[in-house]
């Protein structure tokens, strides 16, 4: 039969299960298409699998797993050349490097990510990239140099138009700046990422940020 075509198919069914949450299902799927795209030699449906199955074990907490996933996907991109792809895996791995307490090495993952990015001229994963690197930064009280990437961050979701992500932007950059006492500044970026969640149809996420944002006021009245 058509072994190749049973690996795309099988790598749609991964992504279609963690859709749904069958996630130990979605991993059998993403783990047999790997194999047959190794088996048949296509690297870069090798690589997709790959990120898959990384993206599957982050959703269900096998950060370790997920980890060396992305990093054998890393490492195929390179081989492949396909920059674009490896920003993606370098993206996924920074957040699996995070959730297990690894800062330091987040960091660098995401600003190589970035730089990838930058380079293969995709804005919008540039924003998503540089926003993770101020959440990394925040773990390890880097508060000014994560000011800086949000900001930068937000700027690109504004001018690519993608509100959802300039809101939840605006949201870590409060957080930073709240973290850094300075409440005035939290409470302008929480009414801003309010109005801009409200503007996306995220009633109960703007909500949330209007609670923050008055909140943080009556923090900074005191």
């Amino acid at each position: 039969g058509d072994r190749h075509g049973e690996g795309v198919a099988l790598n749609n069914l991964g992504i279609a299960l963690r859709e749904v949450r069958r996630f130990e299902e979605a991993i059998s799927a993403d783990r047999e298409a790997t194999e047959i795209f190794r088996e048949t030699g296509d690297r870069t449906g090798e690589g997709m699998a790959l990120n898959n199955l990384g993206r599957t074990y982050r959703e269900l907490g096998r950060f370790e797993d997920a980890i060396t996933s992305f990093q054998q996907d890393i490492a195929i991109f390179r081989e492949t050349g396909d920059r674009h792809g490896e920003g993606v895996a370098l993206n996924n791995l920074g957040i699996a490097l995070r959730e297990v307490g690894q800062f330091e090495e987040a960091i660098s993952t995401h600003q190589n990510a970035a730089d990838i990015y930058r380079q293969t001229s995709d804005r919008h994963s540039e924003g998503m990239a540089l926003d993770n690197l101020g959440v990394a930064l925040q773990k390890v009280r880097r508060f000014e140099e994560a000011v800086g990437e949000h900001q930068d961050a937000a700027a690109i979701f504004r001018e690519t138009g993608d509100q959802y992500a300039q809101g939840q932007t605006l949201d870590n950059l409060a957080i930073a700046y709240w973290e850094m006492e300075q409440p005035d500044r939290a409470t302008e970026c929480w009414r801003e990422a309010a109005a801009t969640m409200r503007e996306a149809g995220d009633q109960e996420e703007a909500a949330r940020l209007e609670q923050l944002a008055a909140n943080s006021q009556t923090e900074s009245r005191s």
